[in-house]
């Protein structure tokens, strides 16, 4: 075997290595969800400051108990080993995440759910009729 031939496959057998050392875990996938839903929220919130800060405070309040008691236990981890895919169902949407070196690339879903929180929060409670 060449030299060339040889520090390429020492090389490609390093960053497979590297990659398996840093795929992502559950928790940190849970990590990259919240922090990204809180971040997406936010950045929607800077376009209608009137109705922001209600918002805001109640995502805060809501995410961390959504995303332990909905969002984990409907979520699904395929490890590749030097990668993971992680398929999570949650508000009637499919959100497909790849996990690579400790990233996360949102590959569908991630906006379309942000967009129903969002929903969610600005629709009305019900009022409470005394009998």
């Amino acid at each position: 075997m060449s030299t060339p031939s040889m520090l390429f496959l020492v090389a490609l057998l390093s960053i497979a290595v590297a990659l398996a050392a840093s795929n992502p875990t559950t928790q940190d996938y849970d990590a990259f969800l919240e922090a990204t839903v809180t971040q997406a929220v936010e950045r929607r919130l800077q376009q209608a400051p009137a109705q922001g800060e209600m918002i805001q405070n109640l995502v805060r309040a809501l995410l961390k108990p959504l995303l332990q008691s909905v969002v984990r236990p409907n979520t699904v981890r395929r490890n590749y080993g030097v990668f993971s895919i992680f398929e999570t169902q949650v508000l009637e949407s499919r959100v497909v995440v790849l996990g690579i070196g400790s990233h996360f690339l949102p590959v569908r879903g991630v906006e379309e759910v942000v967009q129903k929180l969002e929903r969610l929060a600005r629709k009305p409670s019900p009022s409470v009729v005394p009998e």
